[in-house]
């Protein structure tokens, strides 16, 4: 391995590691939003277009890329950990609109870490898209550390995708096929110049906040570094290749970043790991091979590149679409509560507030409203007759909500429960409505689920425990549309 110096202006106080920590949450989200979209579009099952042996590599990807985004909301909590361990604020919001491009991933950012005698590189722009072969590598793109750190086969094929053919064009990551986006601002623009923040790639950012942790602990001391709380994680298993750890000191949040930067772009991982980038590379040669063969083969629905969260004529799809967003939203609401407020002592406190958000937001909300309503929204229209698409975008108001979890709405039981409410009235509204018939089944066992989890946010809230589903049971069918006193 080469050792590359780091164009990132060095950590030297605890103000500049929470705005460096900041970064990284943003860049960890929208990772996370774009591959569950292109997850969102693989086909489940073979047609004209995708034979039943291309459809074994398409249900692999899809396993695969389901695996990556899970693993970015595992990084994501990491950094909010350390984020919360320091005693900053979590942040689970975006940017300025979604999605945006991070100056991170621009052409003159990418620059500096270039090598004598390389061409230019590509932009490398953040959307909401179909999967492809340029979405592939596009991702390869993205989790690519530093090419001194790569193997030569590796190398010759980041060169050919991440980088300027001689006329300047970038055909292998889709160059010219979707329209701009507006480069998002950066939190570090108030630490150094811009010319100084402009990196390219989140292996620079993670190795800053790794040496800056190393340095403030040494010169100011651990008590007054790990100011703030441990994060809840020691609460939740670990499963689905997901590995939460509680982070209170130096070494758990060395050991967090160290997941973060194995897991992703490999950095440091054990012989044979398979980190984001490896798999993005291997997948995007497999996608290569498949088309070679068969140049007719798609692996993908086309879901509309960057759709709004209003953008759709379709009534189903529009509330669909709305649905997703309240749902989505109330999802980060959640999981900034529970970061915000985490200590032991209330956690074992009635009301079992953070129990409440814990069982109920790290699977339930995710799994059985956020990813099944966007799989639903698939089988529904699009303006231009093909399948719809979600938006992972957020409106100012809700941005600030977020950006300010000392409020005290996150205290509140209701901050959670009503928009989960919203949103299961929304979609037994929904199912009133004409619906394709494989996307009714799929929807009327979401709001089932929907139903049970406003029911157990109540039940843990107010016994500090999941309990058994029980439709009979009167004392957990409680929500804020039926009156019920939830405090």
């Amino acid at each position: 391995m080469h050792h590359v110096a780091n164009p990132l202006p060095p950590i030297r106080s605890k103000a500049q590691l929470v705005l460096y920590l900041k970064e990284a949450a943003v860049l960890e989200h929208q990772f996370m939003c774009q591959y569950l979209y292109a997850c969102f579009s693989l086909k489940k099952d073979p047609d004209a277009t995708c034979s039943d042996a291309q459809f074994e590599h398409v249900r692999r990807w899809a396993s695969t890329i389901y695996m990556i985004a899970r693993q970015e909301m595992e990084h994501l909590s990491v950094v909010n950990s350390i984020l919360t361990a320091v005693g900053g604020e979590p942040y689970y919001g975006h940017l300025g609109r979604f999605p945006t491009q991070p100056r991170w991933y621009t052409s003159g950012a990418l620059a500096a870490k270039r090598q004598a005698g390389m061409p230019p590189p590509c932009d490398i722009p953040f959307h909401l898209e179909r999967f492809s072969l340029a979405t592939a590598r596009r991702y390869a793109c993205m989790e690519s550390p530093h090419l001194a750190w790569v193997t030569d086969r590796d190398r010759e094929a980041l060169l050919a995708w991440c980088y300027q053919e001689p006329d300047g064009r970038c055909p292998s990551i889709g160059d010219g096929a979707r329209p701009p986006v507006a480069i998002a601002p950066s939190l570090l623009a108030a630490q150094a110049a811009p010319a100084d923040v402009e990196i390219g790639t989140i292996q620079d950012l993670y190795e800053a906040v790794r040496d800056g942790l190393i340095y403030l602990e040494a010169t100011l001391g651990a008590p007054a570094l790990w100011s703030g709380h441990c994060s809840g994680q020691s609460e939740i298993p670990s499963e689905y290749n997901i590995y939460l750890f509680p982070i209170c000191d130096l070494a758990t949040a060395l050991a967090g970043i160290k997941l973060v930067t194995s897991q992703g772009e490999g950095l440091d991982a054990p012989p044979g790991a398979e980190s984001h980038y490896q798999l993005f590379v291997d997948m995007a040669r497999d996608y290569a091979a498949l088309l070679d063969a068969d140049p007719t083969f798609e692996a993908s629905r086309p879901l509309p590149l960057d759709p709004t969260v209003d953008g759709y004529r379709d009534p189903a799809t529009d509330q669909a679409s709305q649905a997703f967003h309240v749902g989505y939203h109330a999802l980060l609401l959640m999981l900034t509560g529970y970061y915000q407020l985490y200590t032991k002592a209330q956690f074992g406190t009635s009301p079992y507030l953070l129990q409440a958000l814990e069982q109920n937001a790290f699977a339930p909300v995710m799994t059985m409203l956020v990813r099944s309503l966007a799989e639903v929204m698939a089988l529904l229209p699009s303006n231009d007759g093909g399948p719809a698409g979600v938006s992972f975008d957020l409106t100012p108001e809700e941005l600030a909500v977020l950006a300010d979890p000392a409020a005290p709405r996150y205290r509140d039981l209701l901050t959670y429960l009503a928009p989960l409410d919203q949103v299961t009235r929304m979609l037994v509204d929904l199912l009133t409505k004409p619906l394709p018939e494989p996307a009714r089944p799929r929807l009327a066992f979401i709001v089932e689920n929907m139903t049970r989890m406003v029911n157990n946010v109540v039940w843990n809230y107010r016994r500090g425990t999941y309990p058994r589903f029980d439709p009979n049971n009167p004392a957990i069918n409680c929500t804020p549309s039926t009156g019920c006193d939830c405090e």
